[in-house]
């Protein structure tokens, strides 16, 4: 089987295909889609878990603990958050720390 990088994450494909994106075309073995997601390009092997509900951009996220899922990724709200993407990393103000942490890749 095949194994490739997309986005900093490592797919294997399950079957054979062709032009399908990694990133959008990944699950777990026998979900029929066509590629595996293996684990961030950080040297950890993380399992996939279970996506939790969508993020969205016009939601207010309050201080800790709510769980959303971006690009395939879970992400645990750390502080007050509204229109900040989790997948940004940013740094709202000198004051605030930012305001997702990742926890899994998901599918």
């Amino acid at each position: 089987m095949s194994t490739r990088n997309y986005g900093n994450i490592n797919y294997m494909a399950i079957f054979y295909n062709i032009n399908k994106n990694p990133s959008t075309n990944n699950g777990v073995q026998n979900s029929g889609k066509e590629w595996l997601l293996l684990s961030p390009c950080n040297g950890t092997r993380e399992i996939p878990a279970p996506c939790a509900t969508a993020w969205n951009n016009s939601a207010t996220y309050s201080i800790g603990g709510t769980l959303v899922s971006f690009n395939n990724r879970n992400y645990e709200s750390t502080n007050y958050s509204q229109g900040f993407s989790p997948a940004a990393g940013y740094v709202i103000s000198y004051s605030m720390a930012q305001p997702w942490q990742y926890i899994e890749p998901c599918y």
